[in-house]
């Protein structure tokens, strides 16, 4: 439903931002080690934004992946608990490289710096990403620290986390699947 206010050419403007980002499949690890990594990608026309430069939630779904490796490198598994980006400059259809070094490495959490450059070395955003870990590779146990509860129903999920005996509510619309859908 289109707002009076609102006309037409505004109208088609947003509707010009509803897009499909892809292409992260295509991610090459170059290095990994426990607290370092670095990976490469080809940016596609399919990761640009309505204006022309890589889509600010393409680059921040990079830093999320290459960061959640990284922390994998420690034998952890881990879920984002929290990120921030600072975009520097755009880019276009091209490589870039992404570079994930730990500041922190704790019991709970895997804090680290991610940086996100193009061929020439130019720096594109900057993010901090902080990682919970949730157990240990090949363990399927959560940290004691975590306790969770899904109720799903549909597409939607309802989740009560207690971290270190605090409750936090998260609720969203995402796919859901049971154990036995997979």
């Amino acid at each position: 439903m289109m707002s009076k206010l609102m006309n037409e050419k505004i109208m088609e403007g947003i509707r010009a931002h509803m897009q499909d980002l892809s292409g992260f499949d295509r991610i090459e690890l170059l290095e990994i080690e426990p607290g370092h990594s670095l990976f490469k990608i080809e940016i596609t026309e399919k990761m640009l934004n309505h204006y022309g430069a890589v889509h600010g939630g393409a680059l921040y779904t990079l830093c999320d992946m290459v960061s959640g490796m990284t922390a994998y490198a420690y034998g952890v598994t881990n879920v984002t608990l929290s990120g921030n980006i600072n975009y520097v400059r755009p880019a276009g259809v091209g490589t870039v490289y992404i570079e994930c070094n730990t500041l922190h490495k704790g019991r709970t959490t895997v804090v680290q710096d991610v940086t996100v450059r193009d061929k020439e070395e130019k720096l594109l955003c900057t993010a901090r990403m902080t990682m919970y870990i949730t157990g240990e590779v090949g363990n399927k146990s959560y940290s004691a620290n975590a306790l969770y509860l899904c109720y799903t129903t549909n597409y939607h999920i309802l989740c009560s986390i207690h971290w270190n005996k605090i409750p936090i509510l998260w609720i969203g619309k995402i796919p859901c699947y049971a154990e036995n859908d997979a």
